[in-house]
């Protein structure tokens, strides 16, 4: 996806059940925003509650451009509510023009279900 200003909240890419808390609903999802930067791209993780349950969460960045690749992995634990809202993680990276910039972010609950989120944007 070719995006010259970059805001986007991503819809999950399921690859497994997600966090299921009591009355089976979801306990929380992610979201991964992006906001377009003089030199990049900033990126931020955040973990939205939906309701009480416990979720371990990773953000992974990768970005690729004329000046080589580059690597990030952030990780944290969170204790969420409905309504509740946690980052995870921020990072700004610089990103040569058509340069490419992926992101997952993964959720796991307490008992091991998972849900990931992913999205690869290319810098104009």
């Amino acid at each position: 996806m070719r995006i010259p200003n970059i805001r986007a909240v991503l819809a999950a890419m399921v690859f497994a059940a997600p966090g299921i808390a009591q009355g089976g609903e979801s306990a929380a999802t992610g979201e991964i925003l992006f906001d377009k930067t003089a030199t990049g791209v900033r990126i931020a993780g955040q973990v939205v509650g939906h309701q009480a349950g416990h979720v371990s969460a990773t953000l992974e960045v990768s970005k690729s451009d004329t000046g080589g690749t580059t690597r990030v992995k952030q990780r944290g634990e969170f204790d969420v509510t409905a309504g509740s809202t946690d980052t995870i993680g921020r990072s700004e990276i610089s990103v040569s023009r058509g340069g490419t910039v992926t992101v997952e972010l993964v959720l796991v609950d307490g008992i091991g279900a998972e849900t990931r989120y992913s999205q690869t944007i290319t810098i104009e």
